[in-house]
């Protein structure tokens, strides 16, 4: 359903990707965030300048990042193919050392409290990796991080598990991507699914709209016209 509506950019995920450059820059180019003050970059419709307020929150991560031992990879794509076919995903930073593996994720947002413990993203990301590494025997322990510094009070959560709950999440996350390839598979309200959800986002999901009508005690639910026939006002009610 979501190839019927087009993936609008928004101002927090530009946002986002301009504090993922500046990092990147950083850690790529021995640079401290305070050499960047007043850089400048434009994300899809907005221009962003890096600001001093901005650059003791972004320099913990950095100075951290720089202070651990290992071979390091920045913005890293990494392959999911083994387990969901065709997809990618870029890793913010990536740490081996040894028998651990670090997985670090630097969130910009201010709103939403993201956690490392079984975070679902960091660990399929770091199963790709670990399918990529020639070293990947060695490997008995993961460090999922997120570094949220905007977030309310600052946050940076770390989380550590074995590789084989890393592989095994994996395995689980392929059998629910192969579930979704059956055009019949059943829609399932949640909080985290339908948030970002552009079917959501326009009142377009049967499910959904189901799942309200029901909490609001109606005792007809009324059935949503075909997808391609929704217009801009019926959306909009």
């Amino acid at each position: 359903m979501c190839d019927h509506f087009p993936d609008t950019p928004s101002f927090s995920a530009a946002e986002g990707t301009f504090a993922h450059l500046i990092r990147e820059k950083c850690l790529s180019e021995n640079l401290n965030a305070s050499d960047l003050i007043g850089f400048t970059a434009t994300i899809d419709d907005w221009t962003f300048e890096w600001s001093a307020d901005d650059c003791d929150l972004m320099q913990f991560g950095i100075d951290w990042i720089r202070e651990q031992p290992g071979r390091k990879m920045f913005e890293y794509k990494v392959d999911l193919g083994a387990w969901t076919p065709g997809q990618f995903g870029t890793l913010d930073t990536a740490i081996i050392h040894e028998d651990l593996m670090t997985c670090f994720d630097l969130k910009w947002g201010r709103g939403v409290t993201v956690h490392a413990e079984n975070n679902r993203q960091l660990m399929l990301y770091a199963a790709g990796l670990w399918s990529e590494l020639p070293e990947r025997n060695n490997i008995k322990r993961v460090r999922l991080i997120i570094d949220q510094p905007r977030g309310q009070g600052g946050t940076w959560r770390e989380w550590t598990c074995s590789i084989d709950d890393i592989l095994r999440f994996a395995e689980e996350a392929a059998v629910a991507a192969r579930r979704t390839e059956d055009p019949d598979a059943p829609l399932v309200v949640t909080p985290k699914g339908c948030q970002f959800c552009p079917v959501a986002a326009n009142a377009a999901c049967p499910e959904q709209h189901r799942f309200f009508s029901e909490i609001l005690g109606m005792k007809e639910v009324l059935e949503l016209p075909a997808i391609d026939q929704l217009t801009p006002e019926r959306r909009s009610f």
